[in-house]
């Protein structure tokens, strides 16, 4: 097999699908045994079949709530029968999205894949699997559908070349080599 035919494989794919919005895609280039082991923090939905059709399905809610929806291959690499795709999604959620309403907002988000390219009995060249990382929690905060977390008390700055903390309640509160005195780290 040839490296250059796989990440065009995977690359037609990507465009097909996510650009043109073609998700007959999935059934001509994933198996139809194919795993998807994508880590998607938004996880996929109850009920969706496994293989192409779930794939698919899943896929096309995304292009339902980001209907400008774009992706853009910014690597793409091939050692043997695997192909590494780093994308990047920008899109502007105005469309429901699994519950979530509409809210205008733009999201760019970046995922990565590895898909395992092979033969089957009708193909040369198919998707038998894929695992990957997808922000999909990056989606939820762009689109104000989950707050940031916080931290819990606010940060005091510290003090332009040390020693950190300047104000001291024990000398625990200070760099090495200070002890605390008076309130305030100073030199042992």
């Amino acid at each position: 097999m040839s490296t250059e035919i796989n990440k065009e494989v995977v690359g037609y794919f990507i465009d097909q699908l996510w650009n043109k919005r073609n998700i007959g895609v999935v059934f001509l280039y994933l198996d139809v045994n194919y795993i998807d082991y994508v880590d998607n923090t938004l996880g996929i939905p109850p009920g969706l079949p496994p293989g192409p059709e779930g794939f698919g399905r899943l896929v096309n809610y995304y292009l339902v709530g980001f209907p400008n929806l774009r992706a853009t291959i910014e690597d793409l690499i091939a050692v043997e029968d695997k192909v590494v795709a780093r994308v990047t999604w920008q899109g502007t959620h105005t469309e429901d999205l699994m519950g979530i309403s509409a809210t205008g907002k733009q999201i760019k988000v970046t995922g990565i894949s590895m898909s395992s390219i092979g033969p089957t009995s009708l193909v040369d060249y198919t998707i038998l699997a894929s695992w990957g990382l997808f922000d999909g929690s990056g989606i939820l905060q762009q689109i104000g559908a989950i707050v940031p977390p916080r931290l819990q008390t606010p940060m005091t700055p510290l003090p332009v070349g040390g020693p950190w903390p300047s104000q001291c309640h024990s000398t625990a509160d200070c760099s090495p080599g200070y002890v605390c005195r008076d309130g305030q780290c100073r030199p042992r």
